[in-house]
């Protein structure tokens, strides 16, 4: 039994010695941070006022966005729905969270464009000490009228628009 035991503390001391002569793991970045509900302000490139939105990062990499600006403007750009996507997160700047995003969504008619996808790809960050997210928007659409042949996902199309958005992270209000 004496014999089993110093067996084992030496074991024990040649892993200690050999995890202390490798070098430090970085420390994994904790995409669980970012799920949650944010309301956002949007700017065009100039920084002037676009609309408000409501995105949630889902835990499990779902999105849904939802915009001030949904029901259109006439004749500037058509109504749209609510969108749905997928995000995806990694290590951002000094140690931080940048994710990325895409949502999908529909035009809706009467408009004068027709019906077709919309595509908004998303690039930001979260501040892990205060909650606030922010970054850049790029707009995209597929063909006007052509729903059918559409394919927002392999063929994103060209970048209409690129926006700048800034969030704060919603909470419930203490019970």
């Amino acid at each position: 039994m004496q014999h089993l035991s110093r067996m084992l503390l030496s074991a024990v001391t040649l892993a200690a010695a050999a995890s202390a002569a490798l070098p430090a793991a970085a420390e994994p970045i904790d995409c669980r941070l970012l799920p949650g509900t944010y309301v956002t302000t949007i700017t065009d490139i100039e920084g002037v006022f676009a609309s408000r939105g409501i995105v949630t990062f889902a835990p499990g990499g779902s999105l849904l966005v939802t915009d001030s600006r949904q029901g259109g403007q006439t004749g500037v750009y058509d109504p749209f729905s609510a969108g749905q996507g997928a995000w995806s997160c990694g290590a951002g700047e000094a140690g931080g969270i940048a994710f990325s995003a895409t949502s999908l969504n529909f035009t809706t008619p009467p408009g004068s464009a027709g019906s077709n996808f919309g595509r908004v790809d998303y690039q930001g960050s979260l501040d892990t000490t205060n909650g606030a997210i922010s970054g850049t928007i790029s707009l995209r659409f597929s063909e006007a009228g052509d729903l059918e042949a559409a394919d927002p996902i392999s063929d994103p199309g060209e970048v209409l628009e690129t926006f700048s958005f800034e969030g704060q992270r919603l909470t419930a209000p203490e019970k």
